[in-house]
């Protein structure tokens, strides 16, 4: 017999708008950041984290990737170089 557990999932969205540092170009950035609540799911001492300190981990992760910079796509695409013939 097999079991199968569903655990609660805990989210947080976070968004971003920031300048190109190469074109200036403005950008408009959003993830999400998610984690369950279960029982492999431990603190640093050892007992399963709660909803609460998975929010503050979630927004603390939100905040350091809010924090990068971001290029638009245009200046991460490579420049082709021109073939010689």
């Amino acid at each position: 017999m097999t079991y199968r557990y569903t655990f609660d999932v805990v989210k947080w969205n976070a968004s971003k708008t920031v300048k190109c540092p190469s074109c200036k170009k403005t950008l408009r950035r959003s993830k999400t950041f998610e984690q369950t609540i279960n029982p492999f799911n431990e603190n640093a001492a050892g007992v399963p984290k709660s909803r609460t300190e998975i929010l503050m981990e979630l927004k603390d992760s939100a905040a350091v990737w809010t924090a990068k910079q971001e290029y638009c796509q245009a200046c991460l695409a490579p420049v082709p170089e021109p073939e010689d013939e």
